[in-house]
């Protein structure tokens, strides 16, 4: 046997993450362990960075794993930016998680990508989005994967229970749809009087704990008691290994009606299916990937109105889960069809279509030394390798005017040395120039969202 393919995970050290954040990134890792060797490294500064890749170049890992979910983007620059200046010839896994919430910081990072690094991504949709984006590199899609016979193995659920149960599990923020379910829950309960709502997630307004309570929550709560559903509706708070994944199977049906087309491809929804449950859940990005009506779950309409605003049909919501939650036989088949369906995204199915990319390395000559090519560049002097319609170089035009990227690289590492500092802000001008230009910036956004998402 030849030698084994060794992975090294560069991160920043963690403040407060999210529940899905430090999950996605451990499982990732773990499972990305059983066919290769893997390393962490944990950068606690971002102006240690240089330093943290010379000592990982000594060991000449095979590859460095970055990833853009929910991270520091100027920690991602400095990573892509340091490769050239320090003429490390080490490819990246690069797993991009979704573009739409952060598309205004790629533009500093794609003109720093190569041939031999690998760009993952976990949906076709993710994958079209990037290439309206840029059409010059390859991307492949790796679905999150779960290790599924180590959750039915865990699995226990409570048998004798006489409630129907609902299940929510994510992030407790506006965007999640979470107040729009709780709106339809009195419908619901009309048809099913012994339905009951549990809504799994943290409590607090970020990271994995239930204290102190976020003002959303309170206000959630505040809306059990105003509609006596205090008694039908369940805050569980975080739950974390076996805890969550029985917390899910001892439910009837996992609803998640994000608002948030940006969304791409929902992790609670894959372990939802995991634990044997019907999803419903809004007809965006990646969950129509996972989702079919009809057979594991159903898709809530959703489409643009006359002023490109997304939404979904919400009178949908109540509707299909009283479909669900009132007929057996149906309910009986989608919990079968979910757990059919869902073993695409077993690990030892995506795994080792990842593992055989990495495989075919091939790292060329000669592309140790281009900082002296890319320092005195602007971002916007590659809007060669840029869709023709894509807008943001305006924006960057904006905002950053002859900012090369060793000027950026120099300004990142300044703010990091001492006192954090959002380098986006909008220069200094006066009010009503201030006003103008947000109101720039704000309709590129738009136009670029528009143009990123529709068809």
């Amino acid at each position: 046997m030849g030698k084994k393919i060794e992975v090294v995970y560069l991160r920043l050290s963690p403040g407060i993450k999210s529940v899905s954040e430090s999950f996605i990134e451990k499982n990732f890792i773990n499972l990305l362990g059983k066919y290769v060797d893997t390393r962490i490294i944990t950068v606690k500064k971002i102006n240690e960075i240089e330093e943290s890749l010379k000592s990982i170049t000594e060991s000449n890992p095979d590859y460095l794993y970055i990833s853009s979910f929910f991270c520091n983007f100027d920690f991602l620059e400095i990573i892509f930016w340091s490769r050239e200046r320090l003429g490390i010839n080490i490819p990246f896994i690069f797993y991009i998680h979704s573009i739409l919430p952060w598309f205004d910081h790629f533009v500093n990072i794609i003109p720093f990508l190569r041939e031999s690094d690998i760009i993952l991504t976990p949906s076709e949709h993710a994958k079209k989005i990037f290439f309206k984006i840029t059409p010059e590199f390859n991307v492949h899609v790796a679905p999150y994967c779960l290790d599924l016979d180590l959750i039915q193995r865990n699995l226990s659920t409570n048998k004798k229970r006489n409630k129907k149960i609902i299940a929510f599990m994510g992030r407790i923020v506006p965007e999640k749809g979470i107040g729009i379910l709780m709106e339809s829950l009195p419908k619901v309960l009309a048809k099913i009087d012994n339905a009951h709502l549990n809504i799994i997630g943290p409590l607090s307004r970020e990271g994995v704990t239930d204290s102190p309570k976020s003002e959303y929550v309170k206000e959630l709560e505040k809306f059990t008691r105003q509609h006596n559903l205090t008694k039908k509706v369940s805050f569980k708070g975080v739950r974390l290994g076996k805890d969550k994944y029985n917390t899910l199977a001892d439910s009837d049906i996992f609803v998640n009606p994000t608002t948030a087309p940006e969304e791409n491809l929902s992790v609670a929804n894959i372990e939802a299916l995991a634990c044997g449950l019907p999803v419903i859940t809004t007809d965006w990005a990646g969950s129509r990937e996972i989702i079919t009506n009809g057979k594991n779950g159903y898709l809530i309409r959703a489409k643009r109105d006359e002023k490109n605003r997304p939404f979904f049909d919400r009178k949908q919501l109540g509707p299909l889960i009283v479909r669900v939650l009132d007929d057996s036989n149906l309910c009986s088949k989608l919990k079968k069809n979910a757990l059919t369906s869902v073993k695409k995204l077993g690990y030892k199915a995506v795994m080792p279509q990842i593992i055989s990319l990495l495989k075919k390395r091939e790292v060329k000559a000669g592309i140790s030394n281009r900082w002296d090519y890319f320092k005195d560049k602007r971002p916007v002097d590659f809007s060669r390798i840029f869709n023709k319609e894509f807008l943001f170089f305006l924006f960057l035009e904006n905002r950053f005017k002859a900012h090369t990227f060793c000027k950026l690289y120099d300004k990142l590492i300044n703010n990091y040395a001492g006192k954090s500092v959002h380098r986006n802000k909008i220069p200094k001008f006066g009010v009503k120039e201030k006003i103008r230009q947000s109101q720039i910036i704000r309709k590129i956004r738009k136009d670029i969202f528009y143009y990123l998402t529709s068809n």
